[in-house]
């Protein structure tokens, strides 16, 4: 019985552990996370409003079967798109820079996206 204890113990404090560094490490990626930005092509030539922009960029990416757009932030100033939040592939960064230049009215996308692999 006080085996069983020490052991469901060790247990408890290897979860906590875990938890704490896991959490430690998502700030610290998040926080110093190099951002990336790509130039929209240049034949786009009339700009809509920034919140018509940020609204096409949400759609394309909620119709996007791989993509996750609950963990995908978006805003837009000045026709300019930044995108954060987190994905679970570098794939999925190029994919929703993509899709965010593929917007008519945007001039350039800021990306400070983060690659967090699914827990397994």
């Amino acid at each position: 019985m006080y085996i069983k204890k020490l052991q469901l113990r060790a247990l408890h404090f290897n979860v906590l552990i875990l938890v704490g560094f896991s959490s430690l490490l998502s700030s610290c990626a998040w926080n110093n996370y190099p951002k990336y930005s790509q130039q929209a092509p240049a034949t786009q030539s009339s700009y809509l409003k920034d919140t018509d922009i940020t609204s096409q960029v949400k759609k394309a990416i909620a119709s996007d079967s791989v993509l996750d757009p609950g963990k995908i932030h978006v805003t837009t100033n000045g026709g300019v798109v930044h995108l954060s939040g987190q994905v679970q592939t570098q794939a999925e960064i190029a994919r929703t820079i993509q899709l965010a230049n593929q917007t008519k009215g945007v001039k350039l996308v800021e990306s400070s996206l983060v690659v967090v692999p699914p827990l397994k």
